[in-house]
């Protein structure tokens, strides 16, 4: 179990419909908390197998903190900006579970 935004959470590696790598956080009762990784397949960003990206700032500030000292991922390989003026922040990480 993992503390995120104040619940204990389990992450789970799942997969997007386009094959790359999803990690979802779910609550003790089992209920979706939230999807740690963003999808930027329509961006043309494709991550390497077992790798992700993961939205940092707005609703996920404070995220990778805690998902790298658990060893769920590794730190930051690289960051990419996206969305609208490239509003949007995004780092690159391998997933370690």
């Amino acid at each position: 179990m993992l503390k995120l935004f104040g619940f204990k959470a389990t992450i789970k590696k799942e997969l997007y419909p386009n094959r790359t790598t999803r990690l979802q956080a779910y609550t003790e009762t089992g209920s979706p908390l939230c999807t740690i990784t963003v999808n930027l397949a329509d961006y043309g960003l494709i991550p390497p197998e077992n790798h992700a990206y993961i939205k940092i700032g707005q609703e996920n500030t404070g995220i990778l903190e805690p998902l790298i000292e658990q060893n769920i991922i590794s730190a930051p390989l690289s960051t990419v900006n996206y969305g609208y003026m490239n509003s949007c922040t995004a780092v690159l990480c391998k997933i370690l579970i």
